[in-house]
């Protein structure tokens, strides 16, 4: 049976699931393990600039806990398109 899709709703959703996982990722701060990259420090990923850095660097080095552990999977729909990484790496993603 098909359903009814009013694309207006959908967007109202999208928009409430991004607006929780940004109020979730505003309540964090990540220390991205030095096995990954030595000095960047925390990484506080309320900021957009920092979790996209967070992100980026999980995606190309981190192990699978480490991109459990740091990615909202909302949130890296939302900065897919602004991040920095290898065509390889994006490629595989």
């Amino acid at each position: 049976m098909a359903m009814d899709v009013d694309a207006a709703s959908v967007r109202d959703r999208f928009e409430a699931v991004a607006a929780d996982a940004r109020r979730r990722a505003a309540a964090c701060r990540v220390a991205i393990a030095p096995v990954v990259e030595w000095d960047v420090g925390a990484l506080d990923l309320a900021s957009r600039a920092d979790r996209l850095r967070a992100y980026e660097i999980v995606l190309r080095e981190g192990m699978p806990s480490d991109i459990v552990g740091v990615v909202d999977g909302v949130l890296l729909c939302e900065g897919w398109a602004d991040l920095v990484m290898p065509v390889e790496a994006r490629d595989a993603w």
